[in-house]
């Protein structure tokens, strides 16, 4: 993949290049699943957990978020004609990693879910719960899972789970709040695959899209013991104003658990977890460690300033503006030629109905703080491609992009106050636009002073 950045270099473009490209390869779906599994005739190996093939009736593989096409051909490829069937929730081109026809595939729907994701939890849910103590489930979890697969408790209907999504996405709540909401709000999350599969042996490996790598969070738990409460859920509804917004009935839900009348987590059933194991294989520090050494490799002086990004993305964009301005006119950080690297997860408060995603807030936060400088970039991305409800995965601003927008007549303060900063970088030629990469991983952001 190569993507063309106007105003750099073309020495500079191929650095940021090679970075971002390490970065991705670093955290490919396929490769990290393929390289956890060992078998021979005997035996099989996932994650360092044995197995012996004689005493397993059938193996199941089950798996559901953005990546779970490449994950699901990395255990095929190794295992294929071992697998009796299994279900695969996903996003797109699930189709494309030839997936055998015992295997079913449904597409959900991110981030809002919709009809398809509750037929794709259904069918997750149906499959893990028809098996024995002595099959063998093969989870496989990735970012988007919550919205691409979801069953909704009995009492609350699509279109209540969809204004929920909505609120909650506008809100400026981080993923760990949303998950918490959802976790108990639907049958498949906070370990609710887990409980399905009551004493079947479950190995579940996880493609880490949540910052410092909570398995609980990931996809909000399928496979997992939730330790957060009904009362946190309320909580986090109190805490942005939405107690009165969101739809009575799931209002209702929550305070009926809070009363002790629903069923907590899974943490409660603890019969059901000693065979239940859950692997981090690929993770956001992962992709930043591999860009870094392609820095470095290439004469670049670097600081990884943190593998937790959060905040408001406009006003991050702001601070990290500013870090590349000293970079760029004093030693104080570093001495050029630098890269100064970031990721994890902002948020967004929409206050418009613009269309945008946190990394272009982030890149639009930045143009003002870097006006003028010579050589320097912001440049923030989306590991899968995706930087919300857009086509881009994110957006980049050098010292000259605030000029070379005024030059063409844009105003800053319209899309700025719109949450349009799609727009504005589409018409600037500043979209940054990879496709989707397979894989999730969270937000890269990189400040160059070449």
């Amino acid at each position: 993949m190569h993507i063309k950045f106007h105003h750099l270099t073309a020495d500079q473009e191929n650095i940021v290049n090679l970075m971002i490209n390490a970065a991705l390869k670093k955290v490919d779906p396929f490769e990290t699943v393929i390289n956890q599994i060992d078998i021979d005739e005997d035996q099989l190996k996932i994650c360092g957990n044995e197995y012996i093939l004689a005493d397993i009736d059938r193996i199941i593989l089950v798996g559901l978020g953005k990546a779970v096409g490449p994950m699901a051909a990395a255990i095929i490829k190794k295992i294929g004609k071992k697998i009796d069937s299994g279900v695969l929730v996903g996003k797109h081109n699930i189709d494309v990693w030839k997936i055998p026809e015992n295997i079913d595939v449904y597409y959900g729907s991110h981030p809002i879910p919709s009809e398809k994701s509750f037929a794709g939890a259904e069918a997750l849910l149906k499959r893990v719960a028809n098996t024995t103590e002595n099959d063998l489930i093969i989870c496989l979890v990735s970012g988007g899972g919550s919205a691409l697969a979801s069953r909704p408790v009995d009492s609350i209907n699509l279109t209540e789970m969809q204004d929920l999504t909505r609120l909650m996405l506008e809100s400026g709540a981080d993923i760990g709040e949303f998950n918490t909401v959802r976790k108990h709000l639907d049958e498949i999350k906070g370990g609710g695959m887990a409980r399905c599969a009551r004493n079947t042996p479950m190995e579940t490996l996880i493609l880490s899209d949540v910052l410092g790598d909570d398995v609980s969070m990931i996809a909000s738990g399928p496979t997992v013991a939730d330790e957060t409460s009904y009362l946190d859920a309320y909580e986090i509804l109190r805490k942005y104003q939405l107690i009165k917004r969101v739809p009575e009935r799931i209002l209702s839900v929550i305070k009926t658990g809070i009363e002790g009348e629903g069923q907590q987590s899974i943490s409660r059933i603890s019969d059901y977890q000693s065979n239940k194991h859950n692997h981090i294989i690929g993770s956001l520090s992962k992709a930043i460690a591999a860009a870094e050494q392609i820095a470095k490799d290439n004469g670049l002086k670097t600081q990884v300033v943190s593998t937790c990004l959060v905040g408001e993305a406009r006003e991050v964009g702001k601070i990290f503006g500013t870090i590349l301005r000293s970079i760029a006119t004093t030693d104080m950080v570093l001495p050029r030629p630098a890269v100064i690297i970031s990721g994890g997860e902002t948020t967004v408060t929409i206050r418009g109905d613009g269309k945008g995603g946190r990394n272009q807030e982030i890149a639009f936060g930045a143009l003002k703080e870097i006006h003028g400088l010579d050589d320097c970039a912001v440049i923030a991305i989306a590991t899968d491609g995706e930087d919300g409800p857009t086509d881009a995965a994110g957006a980049y601003v050098t010292g000259n992009t605030l000029s070379r927008a005024e030059s063409l007549g844009e105003q800053l303060e319209k899309y700025g106050a719109n949450n349009n900063t799609y727009e504005f970088f589409d018409r600037i030629g500043n979209l940054i636009k990879t496709g989707p990469t397979g894989t999730n991983v969270n937000d890269l952001l990189f400040l160059f002073a070449f």
